[in-house]
């Protein structure tokens, strides 16, 4: 006779996987309403985001999605993953732009705010899971950057679907089951690695080393299932670098292994040990004031994303570039930490889980509303690089060659493909070291105007060195750091 509880338990899971679906829904649609409205915007540039932006549509151009190029030349700072998702979207919705640029960024962030729901209803309770994953849409630091054409977001998606994924492998008991999950997770920390190198394989690592300290039914992987998630973790990186490697006998791959954004450009950041402990709380503000509740428990009770957290928290104040982006990885374990530890204070404090649910609708109108009318309405005025770009592009002539000593030549390339289809001119950008008078020759032999954007500090020095060609048109300013303020002066001197 067939026992009850085979239908009982079959309803439950029946269940169980509708509520799932229902919270992945709900969190989603969250995801959606923060960070959909304006995401076309071209009143806020993000620092790289018209870099990053300009690659993708140089790539689409070139139908090369192993290859960036920046400006014509080798970009050799970053393997082109968030570019070559923005290439597929430029190719099917018809060419470049800022919204599709910056989709991946949503995208990426929605399937970590899910992966994060999974850790949590692992390690804590449906509701406790619910309601860190509706923490973490709204955290400031991280919805700024869910809407970014920037590759950081990636990177923490990679790690928290890997960390997902890891937990899922060792609490699977068909071997079969485990296979694929470790496999999965291998490929997120392969992604992860050659978004933004070795923090996409050390922070899920870390985790999966200590989940299993809180959670006793964790069974930790064999040596076999290690060596099967080795071995994806390996699979993307390698499938990039054979074929790079393969073009040029490693030059290219050369110079993106030893680049100076790894060797050199963390002394361009370079700040004191403890930054990040403002800039943490600056940025996770109001969601800060569960962090000491979270660290508070963990001396009676060990939480393995606490430790996470801990640990990424450390390992980024020990490196010497500092920046606010790379907290991303961060705040996923840290509100999971935060939001579980308080939860497990309902039976005594009721009310503590009432006002995180409240302030995590409040803050969800507040974060859409922002985002989706007062940013533009109040705070931000028309992007000046944009605005340059599209003043300088409207009066130059066609196939002018743009020489920028400055930072504005990405921004001219960019705005020249997306609002004139095609290539308005040549855009180079130039040191007042380099050669300026051969640049000027060529293009003068090929019969292009030349238009020259020098910042005052440079001017007489350019000026000399072209004292003997009168077809140059220089145009020049007070730059700002991180504005271009004084180039607004550009479009009324073009009409002159």
């Amino acid at each position: 006779m067939e026992s009850p509880a085979a239908p009982e338990s079959a309803q439950a899971k029946s269940s169980c996987a509708r509520a799932v679906l229902l919270d992945l829904a709900l969190l989603l649609a969250a995801a959606l309403v923060c960070y959909l409205p304006n995401l076309s915007a071209e009143y806020r540039w993000a620092s790289h985001e018209d870099r990053h932006t300009l690659i993708a549509a140089e790539m689409a151009e070139t139908g090369d999605y192993f290859f960036p190029t920046l400006l014509g030349e080798p970009y050799s700072y970053k393997p082109p993953v968030l570019h070559s998702a923005a290439v597929s979207l430029f190719s099917v919705f018809g060419g470049p732009s800022m919204l599709l640029a910056r989709l991946p960024s949503v995208v990426a962030a929605a399937i970590a705010i899910g992966a994060l729901y999974g850790i949590g209803r692992q390690l804590a309770t449906r509701s406790a899971a619910l309601l860190t994953s509706l923490v973490l849409v709204v955290i400031p630091g991280w919805s700024n950057m869910a809407r970014q054409a920037r590759p950081d977001m990636i990177l923490a998606m990679a790690i928290v679907t890997a960390s997902f994924l890891l937990l899922a492998g060792m609490s699977a008991r068909r071997a079969f089951q485990r296979a694929a999950l470790f496999a999965g997770a291998g490929l997120a920390c392969g992604l992860g690695v050659l978004t933004k190198g070795p923090y996409g394989i050390l922070f899920p690592l870390t985790f999966a080393i200590v989940a299993p300290f809180e959670k006793r039914t964790l069974s930790r992987p064999s040596l076999r299932e290690w060596s099967l998630f080795g071995a994806l973790v390996l699979l993307l990186p390698l499938g990039w670098a054979l074929p790079v490697y393969l073009r040029d006998s490693g030059v290219y791959l050369k110079s993106v292994l030893f680049n100076k954004d790894l060797t050199e450009g963390a002394a361009g950041h370079s700040r004191p040990f403890y930054w990040y402990l403002g800039t943490a709380v600056s940025s996770t503000t109001p969601w800060f004031l569960l962090l000491p509740v979270a660290y508070e428990e963990l001396r009676r009770r060990f939480s393995a994303s606490a430790v996470t957290s801990i640990a990424i928290l450390v390992v980024l104040s020990c490196v010497p570039g500092k920046r606010l982006h790379y907290l991303l990885p961060w705040y996923p374990f840290a509100a999971l930490a935060g939001v579980s530890a308080a939860t497990r204070l309902s039976p005594r404090f009721p009310w503590v889980t009432k006002a995180i649910s409240i302030g995590a609708a409040a803050a969800l109108l507040c974060t859409s509303f922002y985002f989706g009318f007062a940013e533009k309405r109040w705070f931000s005025p028309i992007e000046p690089r944009c605005e340059l770009a599209r003043a300088l592009l409207s009066q130059a002539p066609t196939n002018s060659n743009f020489i920028c000593l400055d930072g504005a030549s990405e921004a001219i390339a960019l705005v020249g493909r997306i609002e004139y289809g095609h290539r308005r001119g040549r855009v180079r950008q130039r040191k007042p070291s380099d050669d300026l008078a051969a640049e000027v020759e060529r293009a003068r032999h090929e019969q292009r105007p030349c238009i020259l954007l020098v910042p005052d500090e440079h001017l007489q020095l350019v000026r000399a060195q072209l004292a003997d060609y009168p077809i140059v048109t220089i145009f020049h300013g007070t730059i700002e750091e991180r504005s271009f303020e004084g180039w607004r002066i550009a479009g009324d001197a073009l009409k002159k």
